[in-house]
Protein backbone atom coordinates (compact mmCIF):
# COMPACT_ATOMS: atom_id res chain seq x y z
CA UNK A 1 0.00 0.00 0.00
CA UNK A 2 2.83 2.41 0.86
CA UNK A 3 4.52 1.91 -2.54
CA UNK A 4 1.20 2.18 -4.38
CA UNK A 5 0.36 5.50 -2.70
CA UNK A 6 3.80 6.89 -3.53
CA UNK A 7 3.80 5.85 -7.19
CA UNK A 8 0.12 6.44 -8.06
CA UNK A 9 -0.83 9.39 -5.83
CA UNK A 10 2.50 10.97 -4.87
CA UNK A 11 1.84 10.46 -1.15
CA UNK A 12 4.70 9.47 1.13
CA UNK A 13 3.09 8.15 4.31
CA UNK A 14 5.98 6.47 6.14
CA UNK A 15 5.40 3.43 8.32
CA UNK A 16 1.91 2.00 7.87
CA UNK A 17 0.64 0.31 11.06
CA UNK A 18 -3.13 0.94 10.81
CA UNK A 19 -5.21 0.51 7.62
CA UNK A 20 -8.68 2.04 7.19
CA UNK A 21 -11.25 0.79 4.69
CA UNK A 22 -12.81 3.98 3.30
CA UNK A 23 -15.28 5.01 0.65
CA UNK A 24 -13.83 7.97 -1.22
CA UNK A 25 -15.95 11.13 -1.45
CA UNK A 26 -16.61 11.78 -5.16
CA UNK A 27 -18.33 15.14 -4.75
CA UNK A 28 -21.40 16.96 -3.51
CA UNK A 29 -25.02 17.19 -4.66
CA UNK A 30 -27.28 20.14 -3.90
CA UNK A 31 -30.90 19.11 -3.36
CA UNK A 32 -34.01 21.10 -4.26
CA UNK A 33 -34.57 22.02 -0.61
CA UNK A 34 -31.09 23.59 -0.41
CA UNK A 35 -29.38 20.82 1.54
CA UNK A 36 -26.05 19.45 0.36
CA UNK A 37 -25.21 15.74 0.46
CA UNK A 38 -21.86 14.03 -0.11
CA UNK A 39 -21.56 11.38 -2.84
CA UNK A 40 -19.34 8.40 -2.00
CA UNK A 41 -17.94 5.71 -4.27
CA UNK A 42 -19.48 2.26 -3.98
CA UNK A 43 -16.11 0.52 -3.55
CA UNK A 44 -14.04 0.53 -0.38
CA UNK A 45 -10.35 1.41 -0.70
CA UNK A 46 -7.56 0.72 1.81
CA UNK A 47 -5.72 3.82 3.08
CA UNK A 48 -3.27 4.30 5.95
CA UNK A 49 -4.73 6.18 8.89
CA UNK A 50 -2.20 8.98 8.19
CA UNK A 51 -4.17 9.81 5.01
CA UNK A 52 -7.58 9.72 6.67
CA UNK A 53 -7.28 11.60 9.96
CA UNK A 54 -6.97 15.33 9.19
CA UNK A 55 -7.71 18.54 11.06
CA UNK A 56 -8.94 21.66 9.28
CA UNK A 57 -8.84 25.06 10.95
CA UNK A 58 -12.29 26.61 11.48
CA UNK A 59 -13.57 28.89 8.74
CA UNK A 60 -14.62 32.50 9.15
CA UNK A 61 -17.78 33.21 11.19
CA UNK A 62 -21.09 33.02 9.32
CA UNK A 63 -21.99 36.26 7.59
CA UNK A 64 -18.40 37.53 7.38
CA UNK A 65 -17.86 39.22 4.01
CA UNK A 66 -14.73 38.49 1.99
CA UNK A 67 -12.73 35.50 0.90
CA UNK A 68 -11.90 32.47 2.98
CA UNK A 69 -8.47 32.94 4.58
CA UNK A 70 -5.58 30.90 3.18
CA UNK A 71 -5.13 29.08 6.50
CA UNK A 72 -8.58 27.47 6.04
CA UNK A 73 -7.37 25.51 3.01
CA UNK A 74 -4.36 24.03 4.82
CA UNK A 75 -4.58 20.49 6.15
CA UNK A 76 -2.90 19.73 9.46
CA UNK A 77 -1.95 16.11 10.06
CA UNK A 78 -3.17 14.56 13.31
CA UNK A 79 -1.00 11.95 14.97
CA UNK A 80 -3.15 8.78 15.19
CA UNK A 81 -3.68 7.33 18.65
CA UNK A 82 -4.48 3.87 17.25
CA UNK A 83 -2.10 0.94 17.54
CA UNK A 84 -2.30 -2.50 15.92
CA UNK A 85 -4.83 -4.60 17.81
CA UNK A 86 -6.79 -1.62 19.21
CA UNK A 87 -10.58 -1.75 19.03
CA UNK A 88 -12.29 0.87 16.88
CA UNK A 89 -15.84 2.01 16.25
CA UNK A 90 -17.15 1.33 12.75
CA UNK A 91 -19.42 4.04 11.39
CA UNK A 92 -21.85 2.36 9.01
CA UNK A 93 -23.36 3.61 5.79
CA UNK A 94 -25.53 6.33 7.36
CA UNK A 95 -22.59 7.85 9.25
CA UNK A 96 -19.90 7.98 6.52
Amino acid sequence: IVNSLLTKHGLEVGACDVICHVKVCKGFVKNLDGTINKLYSTDEVKFPVQCVVRLRPPGPPAGTPGAIPASFAEDIAVEPALKPGDRCIFLGKTHY
